[in-house]
């Protein structure tokens, strides 16, 4: 029996897309599976994934499939993360600017 004694590989971008989302209010969960993010924000829920930086790297079956048919959002950037929580494109662009 084995026990996994790793952690979960997180993308470079997620401390950055994390900042951006809690910096507009939003409450942010890490999870493992089967997606990135849990974002809390203004009542609403949105499942986000962290678009990977190594491409090679591949999903199971089962996580893509969810995925797919759940619509999950695949964010690289924090102003891609703020527009899929409905954020407006002037907040977004201001804060491009002060980053």
């Amino acid at each position: 029996m084995s026990i996994k004694r790793w952690a979960a590989k997180r993308d470079v971008a997620e401390p950055a897309i994390i900042e951006a989302l809690e910096a507009v209010g939003a409450q942010v969960e890490q999870i493992d599976y089967p997606c990135d993010l849990i974002v809390r924000y203004r009542g609403g829920l949105t499942l986000l994934e962290v678009d990977r930086a190594n491409k090679y790297e591949k999903r199971k079956p089962k996580q893509a499939a969810f995925l797919r048919d759940w619509c999950v959002p695949k964010v690289k950037t924090p102003a891609q993360a703020l527009a899929a929580i409905g954020i407006p494109d002037a907040v977004i662009e201001a804060f491009k600017a002060a980053a």
